[in-house]
């Protein structure tokens, strides 16, 4: 037979259609299923994605402000035109991300693992090019400071491990968010 509700078909012997939840009572009639309660107002681990969204629109604004400096990029400390687009590009996918976490829409969930995949690819060239490492140390002065104390592969060893590092925390959250992407409704 089917339910006189949702019309799935059940056996003829039922008293409660397991689809809907509709029940027969003692006299042979069909009552109509139990309301199905409201979902929950706050969805599980809202909190911290959103949280981590505030801090994506932290690393947006930070960008915007260090808009002039340069960005280690192609075996070098590129500066001008290519630092402010290199920075404005992130600036832009870390207000796209921080958004997409914090609102909680359909496409935030593609948004942030597209954020995820681009940074990844940037962060992938820094660790690749030793020149990039090289330049980047240089510049920011670090490699002048220490020379006489230490290595100074020893520092380049720690920035490479470091962004490694930073790269498995990232994609641990990005684990994270794949795990709750039903917060992305």
């Amino acid at each position: 037979m089917n339910c006189p509700f949702c019309a799935e078909e059940i056996q003829d012997a039922a008293v409660i259609c397991r689809f809907c939840g509709a029940a027969k009572s003692a006299a042979g009639e069909w009552g109509a299923p139990a309301p199905r309660p409201a979902p929950p107002a706050h969805r599980p681990g809202s909190t911290t994605i959103r949280s981590s969204g505030a801090f994506f629109l932290l690393s947006s604004l930070v960008s915007l402000v260090s808009l002039t400096d340069d960005a280690p990029l192609f075996g070098a400390m590129r500066s001008g035109f290519v630092a402010v687009s290199y920075n404005l590009i992130f600036a832009a996918l870390f207000l796209a991300m921080g958004l997409a976490l914090i609102l909680g829409r359909s496409w935030g969930y593609r948004v942030f693992m597209a954020g995820t995949a681009i940074y990844s690819v940037d962060r992938l060239l820094f660790l690749l090019s030793k020149d990039t490492r090289d330049a980047y140390l240089t510049a920011s002065g670090v490699t002048q400071q220490v020379r006489g104390m230490m290595d100074v592969s020893m520092i380049d060893e720690g920035v490479f491990l470091g962004t490694i590092l930073t790269l498995i925390c990232w994609w641990g959250f990005a684990l994270y968010i794949y795990w709750r992407r039903d917060y992305f409704c």
